[in-house]
C-alpha cells in the first residue's frame, strides 16, 4: 500500500492496435491497457482510446493489482469521447484482485462471450447442472468486471459508475 500522500498525477494513453509505445504518451500510447494499470501509480488516470480490447485464450482482458489512495485514485477512464470495448471470452475483463483499493472504472463498453454460446453447449458444458463433472471452462463463466478478495483482504473503494 502506498503512503496517503503520494500522488503521481501522470497521464498514460492506450490505443488498441497502437505500436507498443513504451511511454504511454498521446504520441506513442500503450497498446494494451494492462500495460497502462501496470505503470499507474497512486493519482493517475488512463485515457482509453476507442477500440476493442480482448483477452488471451482463457484469461482476462485487465488484472488490476494496483492501489490508488484515499486522497489519490488510479482512474481508468475513456478518452474525450471515445467508447472503448472489452471483448472476452475468459474469466473477466476487468478483474481487480485482492489488496487493489481506490480504483475507478469509468466510460467502458464490456461484451462477454454470450453471442457464441449456444443454449446446448451451455447446459452440456463442465460445471453445469448437466455436467457437474470436469473443469470449469471461462468461455461460459465470464463476469465483466470482477472484485474479489478470496484468501485476502479486500481494501475495496472501487467505484464503477
Amino acid at each position: 500500500m502506498y503512503a496517503p500522500n503520494t500522488a503521481s498525477n501522470k497521464k498514460y494513453y492506450v490505443q488498441a492496435g497502437a505500436n507498443p509505445g513504451t511511454a504511454g504518451t498521446l504520441a506513442a500510447p500503450f497498446n494494451t491497457i494492462q500495460r497502462g494499470i501496470d505503470a499507474a501509480a497512486p493519482g493517475d488516470s488512463i485515457f482509453v482510446m476507442a477500440g476493442t480490447y480482448t483477452n488471451t485464450a482463457g484469461s482476462d482482458v485487465v488484472v488490476i493489482r494496483r492501489t490508488g489512495t484515499p486522497t489519490n485514485w488510479i482512474v481508468l477512464t475513456n478518452y474525450q469521447n471515445d467508447k472503448p470495448k472489452l471483448s472476452f471470452n475468459g474469466y473477466q475483463g476487468f478483474n481487480l484482485v485482492a489488496g487493489a483499493a481506490y480504483i475507478k472504472i469509468q466510460g467502458f463498453e464490456i461484451e462477454g462471450n454470450n453471442a457464441n454460446v449456444t443454449l446446448a453447449q451451455a447446459t452440456t458444458q463442465p460445471g453445469s447442472c448437466d455436467n457437474p463433472t470436469g473443469t470449469v471452462n471461462p468461455a461460459f463463466n465470464g463476469n465483466g468486471i470482477s472484485v474479489s478478495g478470496r484468501g485476502a483482504v479486500m481494501y475495496g473503494h472501487i467505484t464503477l459508475p
